[in-house]
């Protein structure tokens, strides 16, 4: 079983690194007969698992992540089952508040257009 621990104390991963941190991680688990614990504070690690539980490299039941006190199953499609609020969630509130902060700027700008249509100087 590999336990993976989302925590501010983890290892921060780069984007560039995450293949290479799964392999080395799933290498490792693989050679050993016990859990194998990571602790990571970026999301992208929890991601990059998920997307190699959906291809088929690693079962789902093989893979359990943490948060807080809290122990996370992941379903067969890969996705984490009643994570609690603040699990890797930043990157999807960042995008959520860029998409609103779009359509606002579009009703601001749409506004914008149809006073100046008005303006006879």
């Amino acid at each position: 079983m590999i336990k993976m621990r989302y925590c501010p104390e983890g290892i921060p991963i780069s984007d560039f690194e995450v293949n290479n941190t799964l392999n080395v991680l799933l290498d490792y688990a693989e050679q050993i007969d016990e859990d194998v614990r990571a602790t990571y504070s970026t999301e992208n690690v929890f991601y990059s698992m998920q997307l190699r539980i959906l291809k088929g490299e690693i079962p789902h039941t093989d893979v359990v992540f943490e948060y807080v006190t809290k122990t996370i199953p992941i379903n067969e499609y890969a996705v984490p089952i009643n994570p609690p609020r603040g699990f890797c969630d930043r990157s999807i509130k960042i995008c959520e508040d860029i998409v609103y902060e779009q359509m606002r700027k579009r009703q601001c700008d749409a506004v914008s257009i149809k006073e100046g249509d008005l303006d006879y100087d």
